[in-house]
């Protein structure tokens, strides 16, 4: 195509009677003319190819980084695995270190729903009566006591908690002159008083179960946090908090 346009042109200079003088210039400016759109032509198609191949390279280059990225994430959730797991195997081997758990009268249980949106102080695991779980069976953690069993299904079975609305535990508090009293959840917290006269128990103390109604006894409830004595009596009230995380448990006991 650009022969025959040069032909043309040629033909055309010598029509105009010129002669031969400025042919040469003419030529030169004819077949820049010509030259100019094909060059283009031609590097358009280089550029074309050109971006080809980086698209090519790119594309092959994004593909690594995904590929990379995929490859952090399964190590990342292998390690967050392997943490969750040690520390489910060290709540299991403090669980492990209670009397009851020693003579194999203990049931080991995974917490399998929380409603944590309308928290009361109840939650599923996926034992049931089929492993020996009954209603009033006392459950707890590596830290100490959870509750107990409210309900039972086959496979499943609900634990209410102390902290859950109205639960009373009796306590003693650590040491030999500990003294009794009893624990009562207003939802959120644990508040008591001492069955004696006097104010033997301080802030910080550790308070254990008693043995008297519901649960075993020697369980960890919580830590004492403030101990008034009520003016005009001999009535000493305290606030404790529980030495149970009820939001992160993954694993209970539960003592048949």
């Amino acid at each position: 195509m650009a022969a025959i346009v040069s032909f043309a042109l040629i033909a055309a200079l010598f029509r105009t009677g010129d002669g031969q003088t400025g042919i040469k210039e003419r030529l030169q400016n004819a077949a820049g003319y010509v030259a100019e759109p094909a060059a283009k032509a031609v590097d358009g198609i280089k550029r074309g190819f050109s971006g080809i191949f980086r698209f090519k390279a790119i594309t092959a280059e994004n593909q690594q980084l995904i590929e990379e990225r995929d490859l952090l994430k399964q190590e990342n959730a292998r390690l967050a695995l392997d943490r969750e797991e040690k520390q489910e195997l060290e709540e299991l081997s403090r669980i492990f270190h209670y009397d009851a758990a020693k003579k194999g009268e203990i049931q080991a249980a995974d917490v399998i729903a929380v409603n944590y949106s309308n928290w009361e102080g109840v939650f599923t695991i996926n034992k049931g009566s089929e492993d020996g779980l009954q209603t009033g069976c006392t459950v707890i953690s590596g830290d100490g006591l959870v509750g107990k069993i409210a309900e039972v299904a086959k496979k499943t079975a609900k634990v209410e908690t102390i902290l859950a609305n109205n639960n009373k535990v009796s306590f003693r508090a650590a040491g030999e002159d500990g003294q009794t009293g009893v624990l009562q959840s207003d939802g959120t917290g644990l508040n008591g008083y001492l069955l004696q006269e006097g104010e033997l128990v301080k802030k910080g103390d550790t308070l254990m179960t008693s043995g008297i109604g519901t649960y075993s006894k020697g369980l960890k409830i919580g830590k004492v946090t403030e101990v008034e004595k009520k003016t005009g009596t001999q009535r000493v009230l305290i606030k404790a908090d529980p030495v149970v995380s009820f939001f992160k448990l993954r694993k209970v006991a539960v003592i048949l």
